[in-house]
């Protein structure tokens, strides 16, 4: 129910938040021997993937041209980071599996947390899926 309340705070809907909840808290029943999320830092340049920013108007009616949202990001991914974040299952060998992925995180001071980015739940649920597909697991 915490986590279902931190993710309503967050600002997600009431069906999102118990998706999501739910889904962290399978990851987090099976525990760190059967499931794991982990980051590492981008390879690939995120304006290779994405292109070049076009400048775009603020909430506030304000033109930001392409260079300053470009400097702006810049900023940000010094900051922060950009990130691929992906999620693994134990197999019945005792070794890891990759379960899921998605590149180019960038925004989130922490890109493993559910609360900060959307895609954790959804990599968390994958291991679990994963693991679980297994028939009989180890625990």
């Amino acid at each position: 129910m915490k986590t279902y309340l931190d993710f309503r705070k967050a600002g997600y809907t009431a069906s999102q938040s118990l998706y999501m909840s739910k889904s962290v808290a399978e990851f987090e029943e099976l525990g760190d021997d059967c499931v794991k999320i982990e980051a590492e830092p981008e390879m690939e340049n995120y304006f290779d993937v994405f292109g070049e920013p076009e400048g775009y108007t603020n909430i506030h009616g304000k033109r930001v041209s392409a260079e300053q949202e470009r400097k702006d990001m810049l900023e940000q991914f010094e900051r922060d980071g950009v990130w691929c974040v992906a999620s693994y299952y134990k197999d019945e060998t005792g070794e890891w599996q990759h379960a899921d992925s998605v590149g180019m995180c960038a925004g989130y001071k922490n890109p493993l947390c559910p609360l900060q980015n959307c895609y954790v739940p959804d990599l968390m649920l994958s291991a679990v899926k994963a693991y679980k597909a297994q028939g009989e697991y180890v625990i």
